[in-house]
């Protein structure tokens, strides 16, 4: 199956989990939107649905009694333009990935409204040029592990803003011309979180 259908299924999937995961009082869920800086002059968005059995209030904040950490599940499609190392893609030496991403780690409260989330993510995609106009046009794939902290505050209305900060370690496989090689694409993550806590 072609890497893109395996992460939508990926993404169904997981969504029915966090679902599951947040199927209580003492929970959320939350749909993110992401971007920033990635690896050394790189940069990505991402969109994430995430959720947990953490003791949040619907849609405000902590009330006494409730969960303070718990474990946090999530799905996550993302684009990122980064440099590569080890590798050429068609003559340059950086690349566009798209793919998806599985997260678990936990949750706990350090205050009324703000939150910190530690997550692990496992991910794949496909890897093209820059050059290339389309999505379409994929020279390769890649895979992703890489943990990241995320700090947000939810607003009363279910509005969030935070920050997040992490390392990805990407592996790329290129092949060009009848050749494959290996090649990476690691480095730090840091960004801002634009969110909405239904």
């Amino acid at each position: 199956m072609p890497i893109l259908p395996r992460c939508a299924l990926a993404l169904l999937c997981s969504s029915s989990a966090v679902f599951a995961a947040a199927s209580n009082a003492d929970s959320y869920i939350d749909l993110r939107l992401g971007g920033g800086v990635v690896g050394a002059g790189g940069y990505g968005g991402n969109l994430t649905l995430i959720g947990g059995a953490v003791g949040y209030d619907t849609p405000g904040a902590r009330r006494a009694g409730q969960t303070d950490a718990g474990i946090a599940l999530g799905a996550r499609l993302a684009h990122m333009t980064l440099p590569v190392s080890g590798i050429t893609v068609d003559g340059t030496d950086e690349a566009n990935l798209t793919g998806g991403s599985l997260l678990v780690g936990f949750g706990f409260w350090i205050g009324n409204r703000v939150n910190v989330e530690t997550l692990f993510q496992a991910g794949l995609g496909y890897l093209s040029s820059t050059e290339a106009i389309s999505f379409d046009n994929t020279d390769g794939d890649y895979t992703l592990l890489g943990g990241e902290v995320n700090v947000l505050y939810s607003f009363r209305g279910g509005l969030q803003l935070g920050v997040s900060g992490g390392y990805n370690a990407i592996k790329l496989t290129v092949t060009q011309n009848g050749q494959t090689d290996d090649g990476t694409g690691n480095g730090l993550t840091a960004g801002a979180i634009l969110g909405y806590r239904f």
